[in-house]
């Protein structure tokens, strides 16, 4: 009689909005790793305040089947074009769950506070240039939201539930400028050096005014009490330079 040596393992991935775990399921030795993420009810946090300034408060969603279902379709999209995204395994509609991929490595967000990141900046430029050239926008392009494979430094998008057709792809630049000086801890130098890096990539798929309009006074006007007008500017003037040269 043949037995099997099985066990199985879950630990938190630390959301707070929604119940997000990592299940690590071993089978004769041989190790399966899955996030599932169940869709929880919010109001009036993460993206609610932004989405009123901005008065664009029917293009975020904070409803939980909406959410899902945003996350889910844009995850078949991309990853059926060959974009670096985590595979949806399966999902439950009635229950709000998705199951996908798990992607080993670390987030972009830890890159940065180590004082590296700009290889991954340019690829991700060239990822998010992709993903705007299909016609959809993220949403929510904050480093954390960025994985970096452990093997391939390939940039993964993931927490994709904001995602959205109708958008203004803009406005994700500019939320990646305002979260990348925040995890740079405002140092606009290596900010300028990161951007930089991205604007390259992404001018090499889509149009720079479409960067450009990112620092228009409408996104920095709503993003002013995360990240100073003058910085931004300081960011943008950089970015200008690169392109003009």
């Amino acid at each position: 009689m043949c037995i099997r040596d099985r066990s199985y393992e879950e630990r938190g991935l630390g959301s707070i909005i929604n119940y997000t775990k990592l299940i690590m399921v071993r089978d004769d030795g041989v190790v399966q790793r899955l996030v599932v993420k169940r869709y929880r009810e919010w109001r009036a946090l993460k993206w609610a305040p932004l989405a009123l300034w901005a008065g664009l408060g029917s293009e975020f969603s904070t409803g939980p089947s909406e959410r899902l279902a945003r996350e889910y379709y844009a995850l078949l999209l991309l990853s059926s074009k060959g974009l670096p995204v985590p595979k949806p395994l399966y999902v439950d509609w009635s229950r709000r769950v998705m199951v996908r991929e798990y992607v080993e490595g670390e987030t972009l967000s830890k890159l940065i506070a180590r004082g590296e990141g700009l290889d991954v900046y340019e690829s991700l430029g060239r990822v998010v240039g992709d993903v705007h050239a299909l016609g959809l926008s993220l949403g929510d392009l904050r480093p954390c939201n960025v994985i970096v494979e452990k093997s391939s430094r390939k940039p993964f998008l993931i927490d994709l539930e904001q995602a959205s057709t109708r958008r203004d792809k803009s406005w994700d630049i500019a939320e990646l400028v305002a979260f990348t000086l925040i995890d740079t801890r405002y140092d606009v130098g290596f900010t300028k050096k990161l951007l930089g890096c991205f604007v390259m990539g992404y001018t090499s798929r889509m149009p720079f005014d479409v960067v450009l309009k990112a620092f228009s006074y409408r996104y920095m006007r709503i993003l002013a009490p995360i990240a100073p007008p003058p910085l931004m500017l300081a960011v943008k003037k950089h970015v200008e330079r690169l392109v003009s040269a």
